[in-house]
């Protein structure tokens, strides 16, 4: 029988094509699931990016405003007619609820809908937060206010119990469209090449969506003058979805470059084909740009807003230039250049970020060799991977890092101690209590301190949350003891990763040195 899954989207924004990712890993792990999406109306546009096996239910937030609004009509007919939709999406026995924002409302509707098949959040009778997952401790209590090093769509993945699968992503796409698209694209290139006597032309995709509202036509002339930079092999291709605006700038471009531009004007029913037929997508963020990461299409997201975007797409060869001041041509020209030619960028510091996803170590975010180095060690040492995946990536050597690492561990650990001291000494009174108590939440309230194991003393935190409010002193006191001992165990682990990892590098070198 199969088991019915309900995701939750209650944002109104393009992302919400993001969650194909974890359509298509629920869909990857077994093919007796049947997924429904519970979003806003606004998002309606987006649907057609969607497998048709998956189910949609709308809230119609600006029809229920309406109503609330029409003095010929009560108030109460709007929350009547919410209550009742929300009813018929809770009469449906659904096998697990996932919020994929993991936000409040979110919390609330599934919370409503069945709280205890959230993967994530749900709220007791009390009105009090209690986490179904670890990782939603994490998300919330330190991923949502820190730079986090994993991608949102990985943490959700976490949250679910889901493992992450880029394999044969499925997305609504028409077989005579695509057809007839990649024969247009076959025939552009061919034209081009003949034209210019050359090969391997490359298009490179500009995606219009969204640049006349924080463009100028002086911005897109930099762009384009930044691929024609790279090589004469590179051709801007110009990508309008027929919008006055984008058309427009289309046409004033044109102007500027003649032949050596393309305008392509695109549905959504021949969008997908094309970015399977580009080399690479220059874009702002927008529903083209989130496509390009499910058809594995190479590109440079231009972010204005860098102090709140920090993550790019989850994308084998994924990059985003956080724009300071202006945008300039050397930036993206190199940018390109290392992404098609393998040309080595001068550096690739605060405003460019590579995005890579492993298979072993999922999302990897890259400002600098030494971040790569700090992203890929938190997340091998946060989710107790094996320390084999630390010989394999050569940049991870560096013994000031272990050495951190355990100087952390140790401080830590001296913390747990002093907690089980006082408790062994034996607690009856309620000033023991309190000291005892002091002494725990000191594990978790420093954490900033902590470059490496934060998350880990974060999750702590979680579970000493999520203990029930109503549990008697003595209750209480065994289940911090309890919790104290496995965060000492898990210390201790991450001691020992790193020591197996000493270990099986310096066997390495023996047997390297011995061949």
């Amino acid at each position: 029988m199969k088991k019915s899954i309900l995701l939750l989207y209650l944002k109104k924004d393009h992302k919400i094509i993001e969650t194909n990712h974890l359509i298509n890993s629920l869909k990857d792990e077994s093919d007796d699931y049947n997924i429904s999406i519970l979003t806003f109306e606004e998002n309606r546009k987006y649907f057609g990016y969607f497998s048709d096996s998956v189910k949609f239910e709308t809230i119609d937030t600006q029809f229920l405003k309406k109503i609330s609004q029409n003095p010929l009509f009560s108030p109460s007919f709007a929350i009547t007619r919410y209550w009742n939709f929300m009813a018929k999406v809770k009469s449906y026995n659904w096998d697990k609820i996932i919020p994929y924002n993991d936000n409040s409302l979110e919390t609330l509707i599934s919370t409503f809908v069945n709280a205890d098949k959230s993967s994530s959040m749900k709220l007791n009778e009390n009105g009090i937060i209690k986490y179904n997952s670890e990782w939603s401790v994490l998300n919330n209590l330190y991923f949502k206010s820190n730079k986090s090093y994993f991608h949102p769509s990985e943490i959700v993945h976490l949250i679910s119990n889901v493992k992450f699968s880029k394999n044969n992503i499925k997305i609504k796409d028409k077989p005579n469209e695509e057809n007839f698209v990649n024969e247009q694209i076959k025939e552009l290139r061919e034209g081009l090449e003949n034209y210019h006597n050359l090969k391997n032309i490359k298009l490179i995709g500009i995606s219009l969506v969204e640049m006349s509202n924080y463009f100028e036509l002086k911005d897109i002339e930099t762009i384009v003058s930044s691929i024609i930079e790279v090589s004469d092999t590179c051709h801007p291709v110009l990508i309008s979805t027929g919008e006055e605006a984008q058309e427009l700038l289309a046409e004033e471009t044109r102007r500027l470059f003649h032949e050596k531009v393309t305008i392509l004007t695109v549905d959504r029913t021949s969008e997908i084909s094309l970015l399977k037929n580009l080399d690479f997508l220059v874009s702002l963020p927008n529903h083209q740009l989130e496509l390009s990461s499910l058809v594995n299409c190479p590109s440079i997201e231009i972010n204005f807003n860098s102090q709140t975007s920090l993550t790019g797409l989850v994308n084998d060869n994924a990059y985003k230039i956080n724009v300071f001041d202006s945008l300039k041509v050397k930036t993206i020209s190199e940018t390109i250049d290392h992404a098609l030619f393998g040309k080595n960028i001068d550096e690739i510091n605060g405003q460019i970020i590579k995005s890579n996803f492993n298979s072993e170590i999922g999302y990897i975010n890259i400002r600098s060799e030494s971040i790569e180095i700090d992203t890929v060690k938190k997340k091998i040492i946060h989710l107790s991977m094996n320390p084999q995946l630390i010989l394999k990536n050569k940049k991870i050597k560096d013994i000031k890092i272990k050495a951190s690492i355990f100087n952390e561990v140790k401080k830590a650990s001296s913390l747990i101690l002093n907690a089980l001291r006082i408790h062994k000494v034996g607690i009856n009174n309620s000033q023991k209590l309190t000291t005892f108590i002091q002494a725990v939440s000191a594990l978790w309230e420093n954490s900033h301190q902590y470059e490496f194991i934060a998350p880990t003393l974060i999750h702590f935190q979680g579970r000493i949350e999520n203990i029930d409010a109503n549990t008697n002193p003595a209750q209480l006191i065994s289940s911090l003891e309890n919790e104290l001992f496995s965060l000492k165990d898990r210390l201790k682990n991450i001691q020992g990763q790193l020591t197996a990892s000493d270990e099986e590098l310096t066997s390495t070198n023996i047997q390297t040195a011995t061949t």
